[in-house]
């Protein structure tokens, strides 16, 4: 147990993998599969910042991104690209960020 981290569970996490505490040049997202759900929610990384609002949920289009990054995962896929999920095509094409 790393104590003195923000948050329940993702600035622990953080420190653990990266063994420094989180800080205000790192841009993540916080979620969790936990008893058999999973959870997109982060006071540590969903919350304010440059690239976050000051909700604690994870943005739809970034819950997309990582549930297609887990799928390919589980399909032996190394690599998930935004253009080739589906599902977000209309934002991004809106935003400047469709296929090339």
């Amino acid at each position: 147990h790393i104590k003195g981290e923000p948050g329940q569970v993702h600035g622990a996490c953080y420190k653990w993998a990266f063994n420094e505490s989180v800080n205000n040049k790192v841009v993540a997202g916080g979620f969790a599969y936990h008893d058999g759900k999973w959870k997109f929610n982060s006071g540590v990384f969903n919350v304010g910042g440059k690239y976050h609002d000051n909700d604690r949920a994870m943005h739809e289009i970034e819950i997309k991104c990582i549930l297609a990054a887990v799928e390919n995962w589980k399909k032996g896929t190394q690599n998930t690209y935004v253009k080739d999920i589906q599902s977000i095509q209309s934002y991004c094409g809106h935003h400047g960020l469709g296929k090339k």
